[in-house]
């Protein structure tokens, strides 16, 4: 009966650390979307810097800092998770690039990969998808 319960205790707390594991995901900074798959109009730097900006307010996403060509934005979720994403644009394409997170999970294994929770994936298509509606509905620059 003891080696049972031990055997039950381990299983558990295998279940327990899979489980843990299985919200996370790499993270890998390869989110570039290039304008042309979007709209076949030739938007500025400033039209693409406007509908990246417009689609992540209208999601919840706050503008943290700005440079030329570098928006910094951050999204709160319920008081509780925090994240920060860099987003580098120009005429032609926008990526968003990790900053930094609170309550993610973020982690470094020894190989030197990078997991996140799985939230933040979701966050950042949510970012995507706000981003494209907007550089749809831009019109040419006069």
């Amino acid at each position: 009966m003891y080696r049972f319960m031990q055997v039950l205790a381990m299983v558990f707390m295998l279940g327990l650390a899979t489980a843990a594991g299985a919200y996370q995901t790499e993270l890998k900074d390869d989110y570039q979307i290039k304008i042309s798959t979007i709209t076949t109009v030739a938007l500025t730097k400033q039209q693409v810097r406007d509908a990246v900006l417009s689609g992540g307010l209208a999601h919840g996403w706050a503008l943290k800092s700005e440079a030329p060509g570098r928006l910094v934005l951050e999204l709160e979720h319920r008081g509780k998770y925090r994240v920060e994403v860099a987003v580098s644009y120009d005429e032609t394409q926008y990526s968003i690039t990790y900053v930094s997170s609170d309550n993610l999970r973020y982690s470094e294994t020894a190989d030197g990969a990078r997991m996140i929770d799985n939230a933040y994936y979701r966050w950042l298509s949510s970012l995507t998808k706000a981003a494209s509606t907007a550089l749809r509905n831009v019109r040419a620059a006069p």
